[in-house]
């Protein structure tokens, strides 16, 4: 059809005041509408037509069923206002249209990634952006609004507006398959992402992306979600699709797993890469931490027996398969090294290591590693283990906080360590059992978290050599390398 309107043009009839029909005008009884005639109307028409439908929508609250004259009246005077305001609008809007026409044939191939024929290469290069932009009746800053306004207008309909990232990257056809207001919305993001490339030429300074305009950090979040800043950030190249993919758990390929215990050493890991700066998420639906500008894994086991099932077997076997290093730290508690021995025997696991070999600069965080006895015992000594605890509690009871009380639940939990030591008990009380057992008797606090006892923890000492500390750098240090 279209073959045949290129080629006679005369047959596309453009209707008027005076020459528009009602549709059934187009159809008799024997021929099919359909047959003889195609509708064509231009897309950015529809930005009309939702502003004509928001402001004729409107809802007045009245507790009786019956309703008044005045609230007749009511009604009819917020009806004739909104119709005035867009009777006076019409000719912006119009002129709004008339630049997106001029400039949509030079960049809607771009963003939609469509292919150009070598006509349109021949006029793109007599195309000139400064000579529209000083022909359009707007000026950068008037542009720039119009791109403001019309990516806050796409956020306001779009109920999936926190995966914008991600459906961006998805072909445009892709994205036409959306429905509703999800569909609406992408037309309206469209529309600004068209704006910004015709202002990047018209002004030769790059321009913010679409989902930039419309946050309060103008991008700067995207540093911390991906480890790509926004400026870097290139939905042409598809540089930054890797890290949006493992944000969103898409991603299965991972560089490093690093297999942890418990909740204290990923809470405490997450704090750390705070600390440090360092992109992470956790994903709901996903146990464990990512840092995915790194393609770092981080996996909380749950307990010791986990390393014993075959669940865990197989999973290890199917991401070295893949590629990917593995290291493995537990506690040094149950038959913990017995099946640490067997996996290193079983060549699923590189070598066992041990706190001290974090301290080699030539050793590489692959294999398994016991916290003897414990991750805090093994990383902190009680006095700092007791000051993470005091910060922790300061901030549970606040003005309920009690000195008093407190010193002598750490002096309790003291004398716990000292007769414990005093017995020689290979695998006796830890620092921590012993501060929640304290924490316990003496209230301070009654529920004892130990993941916000960790944060902590990392709150004070995250730049200090201490062994949670060295893992996790050899960690960074190793998958930015691979």
């Amino acid at each position: 059809m279209f073959d045949s309107l290129r080629r006679n043009p005369e047959s596309i009839t453009i209707p008027s005041g005076e020459t528009f029909q009602p549709w059934s005008a187009y159809s008799t009884p024997n021929t099919p509408r359909i047959d003889t005639v195609a509708v064509l109307y231009h897309p950015y028409q529809i930005f009309r037509l939702h502003k004509i439908d928001q402001a004729c929508t409107t809802s007045i609250r009245h507790t009786d069923f019956t309703i008044s004259a005045a609230a007749l009246l009511l009604r009819q005077q917020i009806f004739s206002g909104r119709l005035e305001r867009l009777k006076e609008d019409e000719l912006e809007d119009l002129g709004v249209l008339e630049l997106l026409l001029a400039i949509e044939d030079r960049y809607l191939p771009d963003i939609r990634e469509r292919l150009r024929y070598e006509e349109w290469f021949t006029w793109s290069e007599t195309f000139s952006a400064t000579t529209v932009l000083s022909g359009s009746g707007y000026n950068e800053e008037g542009v720039q609004a119009l791109r403001i306004r019309f990516a806050h207008i796409g956020r306001g309909v779009d109920s999936a507006h926190e995966w914008y990232n991600l459906i961006r990257f998805t072909d445009y056809s892709r994205r036409g398959s959306l429905r509703g207001n999800l569909l609406r919305a992408w037309d309206y993001y469209e529309v600004a992402e068209l704006l910004g490339k015709f202002l990047s030429e018209a002004t030769g300074r790059p321009q913010r992306h679409v989902d930039d305009l419309i946050s309060l950090n103008h991008g700067a979040w995207k540093q911390h979600r991906y480890g790509i800043s926004a400026d870097n950030f290139d939905y042409s190249s598809r540089n930054a699709l890797p890290a949006v993919l493992r944000y969103f758990g898409l991603d299965p390929r991972v560089k490093l797993l690093l297999a942890v215990e418990g909740q204290s050493e990923t809470a405490y890991a997450s704090a750390w890469c705070e600390h440090e700066g360092i992109a992470y998420t956790r994903p709901v639906h996903q146990r464990g931490l990512d840092i995915p500008s790194l393609n770092v894994r981080m996996r909380e086991l749950g307990s010791v027996s986990e390393l014993k099932s075959d669940r865990w077997r197989r999973f290890l076997q199917d991401i070295t398969t893949e590629g990917a290093k593995v290291f493995v730290t537990v506690d040094d508690e149950q038959d913990a090294e017995t099946v640490i021995d067997q996996l290193v025997a079983d060549r699923m696991l590189h070598r066992k290591l041990d706190a001290q070999t974090l301290l080699d600069p030539k050793i590489l965080p692959e294999g398994a590693m016991l916290w003897r006895p414990c991750f805090e015992d093994a990383s902190f000594t009680f006095d700092e283990q007791v000051a993470a605890w005091h910060l922790y509690a300061q901030a549970i009871l606040g003005s309920h906080f009690n000195l008093a009380p407190w010193q002598a639940a750490v002096q309790h939990a003291r004398v716990l360590l000292m007769t414990q030591q005093t017995q020689q008990k290979p695998k006796g009380m830890t620092a921590i059992g012993a501060i929640i057992e304290a924490a316990k008797k003496f209230g301070m606090p009654h529920r004892f978290s130990k993941p916000a006892f960790a944060r902590c923890l990392a709150e004070l000492y995250w730049q200090a050599d201490k062994p949670m500390n060295l893992m996790l750098r050899k960690v960074v240090g190793y998958a930015s390398q691979i």
